[in-house]
Order: structure tokens, then sequence, then C-alpha cells
């Protein structure tokens, strides 16, 4: 299972209010995330966690908020003995798990492609090793599972906000802007603002259309 950590080599990442926000060094293009997304990437960022457990920790939230939606229209139905009322509280506007799977997956591509995110050293190798497990005698065997099984051990539980998840409407939605690529080359750091950094537009990265 893959896990991955920030490019510092090229890149520069802020974090404010939720938002993400990624400067290319080498190009002057930088990345902003809505809040959804800034919470799958802090979590395969800072916690490592491998992008298959994240992804299955989405799926339980949609299957969650569903079930917590359709069991809160079906008391309203029985309430007012409407029928339009269980219509009205369901969440037809949500990804379904294949959609959001999909969505995840380009996100996560989006962010490799770009080199905005590379894998870490440490899970390379070991699966490196683990490709070459034919190869190896016995005992080089149990150590090459030995050290994948403490690692797998290792993992944390994702720490994904269902309220962020949910105010985004579980999309999970990465912009890319050329709008001060020259600024930004000539003095990618010093010339960011201390109060507010580089911040396109709250409202463009949270819209959900």
């Amino acid at each position: 299972m893959p896990k991955y950590t920030l490019n510092t080599d090229k890149m520069f990442a802020d974090v404010t209010d939720n938002i993400a926000i990624i400067i290319d060094s080498e190009t002057g293009i930088y990345y902003g995330m809505n809040t959804f997304a800034t919470n799958i990437y802090e979590n395969l960022i800072n916690n490592n966690i491998p992008s298959e457990i994240i992804l299955e920790s989405i799926k339980t939230l949609i299957r969650d908020n569903i079930n917590n939606a359709n069991n809160n229209a079906k008391t309203t139905t029985n309430n007012t003995n409407d029928s339009s009322a269980a219509n009205a509280n369901t969440i037809d506007s949500i990804d379904s798990i294949n959609n959001i799977e999909q969505s995840f997956n380009s996100f996560l591509n989006f962010l490799i492609q770009n080199e905005i995110i590379v894998e870490l050293e440490q899970y390379s190798n070991e699966r490196q090793n683990l490709n070459d497990i034919t190869n190896q005698p016995d005992q080089k065997i149990k150590e090459i599972s030995l050290n994948i099984q403490k690692t797998t051990q290792n993992i944390k539980t994702p720490d994904l906000n269902i309220q962020l998840a949910i105010n985004d409407n579980f999309k999970i939605i990465i912009k890319e802007y050329n709008d001060a690529q020259e600024l930004l080359l000539a003095d990618p750091i010093h010339e960011v603002n201390q109060e507010t950094g580089w911040s396109p537009e709250k409202s463009s990265l949270n819209n959900n259309h």
C-alpha cells in the first residue's frame, strides 16, 4: 500500500483555515484545494496513511452519512405521513461509492503527476523487496515478511472530518493557478503576505459545481 510525502524539493505548502495552498517553486504555478481535499491531503502527507486505507474510510463516511440521512427521512415520513419528505431528505446529490473512488483516484493521480507528492522512500524499498521476494532464500523471505508486517501494524487510522466532507458535498477539488508565476518565481517565499499567504478566493475552491 503506497505511502506518500510532500515533494519538498520543489513544493512549498501551507494550510490555513482548512485550505491547502501549494506552490511549485520551479514553475510558479500554485494549487488550491477545497477543505475536504485538504483533509485527505493532510492524511496522506502528515499521517503517511496509505491511499487505499483513506479511500476505504471515505467510503465508510459516505455509507454512514447516507444511512443517517435515510433514517432521518423515514422518521420524518412516519411523523408527517408525507412520502415527499423522505425524498427531500435522501442524499442523491452525494457521489456514489463508485464516483467517489474515481474522484479520489483522479485527485491522487493529479498530485503524483504534478510531482506535488512523492512515494516515501521507505515504502518504495519495502515494495521492491516484496517484488523480489521470490528470488530470496527462505530466511530472507521471513525477514522481509516480518518487516512488512511491522509496517502494517504501525499504520494510523485516517482522521477524516465528516463536517468538512458534508460541507463540500464529498467533492474532492484541486485547482491549478498560473496568475502569479512571475512574482512567485522571483521570490516564492518572501513575497507571500504574512496574513493571507498565496490564497485564491476560498469561494472558488469550495464551489461544488
